[in-house]
């Protein structure tokens, strides 16, 4: 999410924790007017710090991102409006204690930022923002929130934000907090006490595509300097080490997640930077909807791609994308070497014809030679703990435009999602499925898969009845990414009218319509 820019301020802003970091050894940079660590050197740079996090856990001072809390005016409901009217994601859909990724838009369908939406009640909510945007988010949520009845408080300086991230990231933090860690899942939070200190904000989320935690405590440096040690001694056994920005992008671009004026900004709209699974244009009117559903009836122009090498040669932001007869069709948005793959690694924007896997093409490195790059599934990026090739779609199955797939036996359907939506969504963290009995009705929602990146939801195929749901989901969600055509079923269904799935493509049929929608959309 975060951004680098530069700053205008001869001064630059400090977190609580910047006499640590300094004691450290750590490489200080001017990130976006704050000074911050790039990577410890001490801890062995940022190859280390980025397999720590990989492998086992690493913990990022991210007290510089904003806070906005939007909450109750006079009358409940005015700070739900007004998120709703601010953010292009259903703030509706949020449980208290639940989190989701969303985007302020400009009137044009176009990226203010984008945000992590938290629901602390039932009409409290804080928006969690970019640092090198904090000053212009703010002003920009005074502005257009002036009109309902709710009250909008900075509380930017009010915390200080560690990111504990990892596959032992809970491991740490449990030792350190009474709050029971194993039932929050992805993108949830709750309130606990942690390193002693009562009631603090304790949420499973992040910006590195692994597991993790980001704690809230007080800003002051004494707090500050304390908790931070604990989590070190806590995580000795585990390995943890301190982690730089240097790690924290190079990590969130193996997982493929946006940075602000790179993959996102004031220039790029929601459907060309692939995000749209996040916008939800069906629940009602909000900024910049109007231009975005005009937009979505024209042919998109160009949409993110990733690529590997070919040749040797990083492919850096800003760079020039070239077709293979030399004309110049795209720029890189982010690259970099990514210590997992051991390769380098880009995301660029192309036209959409170019945007198929498997594509040849080069990047203008340093003005002086191109270097050929490989467009690649962009989900191949980061952990690769799944399959690294796509599956083929059964010719016996009938599949939705929403990527779920139906097999018919007599009068009982079984009903999944499909290897597209499994790609798209990510390592599958959490199932929620209907009970038996529970009545489905077409197009409508039935259940939600959570995932690393997001929560989505799984509609109904066809009308019926549920006559039995995948338990095996419950401790191995992951059948969803290594089979979700076989043993991540999701529930068998009796037809109410098995003839209402015969508006539904085909194998052949469905292949063509992801092909066409990575061509006019995101790859």
């Amino acid at each position: 999410m975060d951004s680098v820019t530069s700053s205008a301020q001869t001064e630059l802003r400090k977190t609580p924790l910047n006499a640590l970091h300094r004691k450290l050894g750590a490489k200080m940079v001017n990130f976006g007017g704050w000074d911050m660590p790039v990577e410890y050197p001490s801890s062995g740079g940022l190859m280390a710090e980025h397999k720590a996090v990989r492998g086992g856990v690493g913990m990022f001072d991210v007290s510089h991102m904003g806070d906005i809390r939007i909450h109750t005016g006079k009358i409940p409901g005015g700070a739900l409006a007004a998120v709703q009217h601010l953010c292009m994601n259903d703030a509706s859909k949020l449980a208290i204690g639940q989190a989701q990724y969303s985007a302020m838009l400009y009137p044009q369908g176009t990226f203010v930022d984008d945000v992590i939406v938290h629901r602390l009640g039932d009409d409290d909510f804080l928006l969690v923002i970019n640092a090198g945007t904090r000053e212009k988010d703010i002003r920009w949520v005074r502005e257009n929130t002036s009109a309902f009845d709710c009250v909008v408080e900075d509380l930017s300086d009010a915390y200080t934000q560690l990111a504990i991230q990892g596959p032992r990231a809970v491991d740490v933090l449990q030792k350190l907090t009474d709050a029971n860690l194993a039932p929050i899942r992805n993108y949830w939070f709750t309130q606990g006490t942690v390193c002693g200190l009562p009631d603090r904000l304790i949420a499973r989320t992040g910006y590195t595509g692994e597991d993790g935690f980001e704690i809230y405590v007080p800003s002051d440096a004494a707090t500050s300097e304390t908790v931070w040690t604990a989590v070190v001694e806590a995580g000795r056994e585990f390995g943890i080490i301190p982690c730089g920005l240097g790690a924290r992008n190079t990590l969130r671009l193996e997982a493929k997640m946006a940075l602000y004026e790179h993959e996102i900004s004031d220039s790029i709209n929601v459907w060309e930077s692939g995000l749209d699974r996040y916008c939800k244009m069906e629940k009602g009117d909000f900024i910049g909807r109007s231009a975005l559903a005009k937009a979505s009836t024209a042919r998109v122009k160009r949409t993110l791609v990733g690529m590997e090498t070919v040749e040797r040669g990083i492919a850096r932001d800003g760079y020039k994308v070239f077709d293979c007869a030399g004309e110049e069709i795209g720029i890189v948005t982010s690259g970099s070497p990514s210590p997992t793959l051991c390769k380098n690694i880009a995301l660029a924007y192309v036209p959409p014809e170019f945007a198929a896997v498997g594509t040849l093409l080069c990047v203008e490195v340093r003005s002086q030679r191109m270097y050929r790059r490989q467009l690649v599934p962009r989900k191949r990026f980061g952990k690769n703990r799944r399959r690294s090739s796509p599956m083929g779609y059964p010719a016996n199955f009938r599949y939705t435009k929403e990527h779920e797939w139906v097999k018919v036996d007599g009068g009982t359907a079984t009903i999944g999602i499909t290897d597209y939506a499994q790609s798209e969504l990510g390592d599958v963290v959490f199932v929620e499925l209907p009970k038996i009995g529970a009545k489905l009705e077409t197009g409508k929602s039935f259940g939600n898969v959570e995932s690393v990146k997001a929560v989505s939801e799984i509609y109904a195929p066809a009308t019926g009845e549920v006559t039995e749901a995948n338990a095996e989901l419950a401790n191995k969600p992951e059948l969803l990414n290594s089979d979700p055509h076989g043993a991540g079923w999701l529930v068998k269904v009796k037809l109410a009218n098995p003839a209402e799935l015969n508006g539904l493509m085909d194998g052949a049929a469905y292949e063509a319509y992801i092909a066409q929608k990575g061509k006019e959309a995101s790859a």
